[in-house]
């Protein structure tokens, strides 16, 4: 045999040359393996790849992603190509088990250079021993699993089934743990709003192969609703098998905290905006003392901020008055003007701003139905006006001052804005200051009146102070011119003197009567009087004092007694049949007439004079009032006499009433209780 001793001496302490690396490595049980940053398999040696069902030498240049290696071993070497040392266990064939572990090499830099690594087959101890320590890892993992707070599963996919779950999946939706592993669970129990979604991140999951994490809702086996944090990453196992992998956290109490969090920031946010608003307001409604004015402002301030409709209507005789109809859309206020102008707001309904005015408590309609416009409708017209007003949310609330309720304010959106309980406080809140404006601009305006009366009063009592005065110092001139000159003063002067002094000291008995009723100290002194007696005799004194006046009678029945301060109730009849004369024209007719109605007395006085007007009937019977058709500088009086009936009448436990026609007349009349059974009974000085 040929031996090359030159040849031997040169290469000895040398590195042997690849060709005899490469035949030393296929000597190895194992095999080695050389992957470029870009995953080209630069070098595979070693005993094991033919046990693996492949020819090291091909594998040499080629792409270790798109190869013949197995899916397991691939998915090592992407791993490993990332960064990631790495060690994983597969099938090569069967009962054949094989270890890769593969490690990433860098240069000074910090940049990949190569990964390198080894592959072994297993052997049947090793195997077994490896299959043992699974198993027990695998049971320390699931006792750890299991002491977890979070629902720890796997799934296999298309569709997701589950094939581990943790105890905590039978705590989370309160289903036994072998419903899970039933077909479809997971995707019936995600919330119908949420279920779209979570499918399309668990697909992203396999196929982008990297974790996600997303939340949802599913519903637990009770009906509640149950939020959860779900961390999904894919695995692949056996060549083109591809795992899921997750936990599941519930989060519904954080969720719950948020939205409590969200909640109390909203109310806080709304409640700045409330306050804001109701500051506003204030101030409008304090810088004016016409309400009418106010208020228009208000629904200003209102329209957008607070509402999109707003609507005041007052109470007055028993109807409701508009004060303010507005609308942010200049469309919908021609037809909410339409809408009040042809069907105002009935005080007596039973819904709507009637039912307000009547119980005194607001309502509020979160959504308007269809229903509620037909009970407000009066007419199929009506009932389409309501419905253009297109409104989502009506509310109304009463304006109340001193248990009466003054009023009502109205609120109404469109469009997306919705009415709640808290607009309806703001609503409420708003309505007690708006009550409160509207009483303070009426004490302001019964002040300006009271300061008015004091002095019309003035006024009207100087004037008929001097009435009497002037011809009164003009007599008793001419009587002291003729004493003077020793003469004897002729009789018709004394008389208008003492007629003169007659009015006076009926001006002075008035007032002396308002003050002493007004401080409670108007004495009486009752006795049984027959009222036909009287008011018979009172007329005949009267005819013989004013023949320009035809007086007539009726009914005067001397047995109708009631007790009565005689000297109080000739001062009323007085007082009746002197306004008769003064207001009507000479010649006309008074009549007094006197009836019994039940257990009452009742007599009027009628005369065919101006009349009072219907809108001032009540006003009448007020101090320092008159008609409107009996002015001062005509018929004179301080206002004072029907005042004074009233007071006394009804300190006898009677009543005064007018009924009157303007242009044709008035009658009065006065009711007063017969002396007879508890009628007279309980009436004292």
């Amino acid at each position: 045999m040929e031996t090359h001793h030159a040849d031997e001496t040169e290469d000895r302490g040398k590195l042997p040359t690849e060709p005899a690396l490469r035949a030393t490595l296929s000597l190895l049980p194992v095999g080695v393996l050389t992957l470029s940053p870009e995953g080209t398999v630069l070098l595979a040696e070693g005993g094991v790849f033919p046990r693996l069902g492949l020819n090291a030498a091909t594998l040499i240049g080629s792409p270790v992603m798109d190869g013949p290696l197995p899916r397991w071993f691939q998915d090592a070497a992407h791993r490993a190509l990332s960064g990631e040392e790495v060690s994983v266990r597969g099938e090569g064939g069967p009962a054949r088990r094989f270890e890769v572990s593969l490690r990433p090499v860098r240069d000074r830099a910090g940049e990949l250079t190569w990964v390198v690594g080894y592959v072994q087959e297993l052997s049947p101890v090793a195997h077994r021993a490896g299959e043992r320590r699974e198993a027990r890892l695998r049971h320390e993992f699931e006792e750890l699993a299991n002491l977890t707070r979070g629902l720890l599963w796997e799934a296999t996919t298309g569709p997701l089934q589950f094939t581990r779950v943790n105890r905590e999946a039978v705590r989370l939706l309160g289903f036994p743990e072998e419903d899970w592993y039933r077909p479809g669970f997971w995707e019936g129990r995600i919330h119908p709003d949420d279920r779209e979604e979570a499918l399309r991140v668990c697909e992203e999951a396999v196929t982008q192969r990297r974790p996600h994490q997303f939340e949802y809702r599913m519903v637990a086996a009770d009906g509640r609703v149950i939020w959860v944090r779900d961390f999904v990453a894919a695995a692949v196992e056996r060549e083109q098998q591809v795992r899921l992998r997750g936990l599941m956290v519930d989060i519904t109490p954080l969720k719950h905290l948020l939205e409590e969090a969200r909640q109390a920031r909203r109310n806080a946010e709304r409640s700045a905006r409330r306050s804001s608003f109701l500051s506003q307001a204030s101030r409008k409604l304090a810088s004016s003392l016409d309400f009418t004015t106010t208020m228009q402002t208000i629904s200003q301030v209102a329209i957008p901020r607070f509402t999109d409709a707003c609507a005041l209507f007052l109470l007055e005789g028993g109807t409701f008055q508009q004060v303010v109809a507005a609308h942010r859309d200049p469309e919908i206020k021609r037809t909410l003007d339409d809408l009040f102008g042809r069907y105002p707001p009935d005080p007596n309904a039973t819904v709507g701003m009637g039912q307000v005015a009547r119980s005194g408590k607001s309502f509020l309609f979160e959504e308007v139905p269809e229903t509620l416009l037909q009970r407000l409708a009066r007419t199929p017209e009506h009932l389409e006006l309501l419905r253009r007003l297109k409104m989502r949310s009506y509310l109304a609330v009463p304006l109340e001052a001193h248990g009466s309720v003054l009023g009502v304010l109205a609120f109404a959106t469109v469009g997306r804005r919705r009415f709640d309980a808290s607009d309806l406080r703001t609503a409420e809140e708003l309505g007690r200051r708006s009550a409160a404006a509207l009483e303070h601009a009426r004490l302001f305006r019964q002040a300006r009146k009271a300061v008015q009366l004091r002095e019309d009063f003035l006024a009207i009592a100087a004037h008929e102070l001097r009435t009497p005065l002037t011809p009164l110092k003009i007599l008793l001139g001419s009587l002291e011119a003729r004493l003077v000159k020793g003469g004897s003063p002729p009789l018709s002067l004394v008389r208008r003197a003492q007629r003169s002094v007659g009015r006076l000291t009926a001006l002075v008995n008035d007032l002396l009567d308002v003050t002493q009723l007004e401080q409670g100290r108007l004495e009486l002194h009752p006795e049984p009087v027959s009222l036909g007696e009287l008011l018979g005799e009172m007329v005949e004194d009267y005819q013989e004092g004013d023949p320009a006046h035809r007086f007539q009678t009726a009914g005067l029945d001397q047995s109708l007694h009631v007790r009565a301060d005689p000297g109080r109730i000739v001062q009323v009849v007085a007082n009746l049949l002197d306004n008769a004369i003064k207001y009507s024209p000479a010649g006309s007719v008074v009549r007094v007439s006197l009836w019994q109605q039940g257990q009452d007395a009742v007599f009027s006085v009628s005369d065919q004079g101006i009349g009072v007007p219907a809108s001032q009937q009540v006003e009448i019977f007020g101090r320092f009032s008159k008609a409107t058709t009996a002015p001062i500088t005509r018929y004179g009086g301080l206002g004072l006499g029907l005042s004074i009936c009233k007071s006394v009448v009804e300190r006898h436990g009677g009543r005064i009433w007018v009924d009157s026609v303007e242009g044709q007349g008035t009658t009065l009349y006065v009711s007063l209780p017969l002396a007879t059974g508890a009628a007279d009974q309980g009436l004292g000085p």
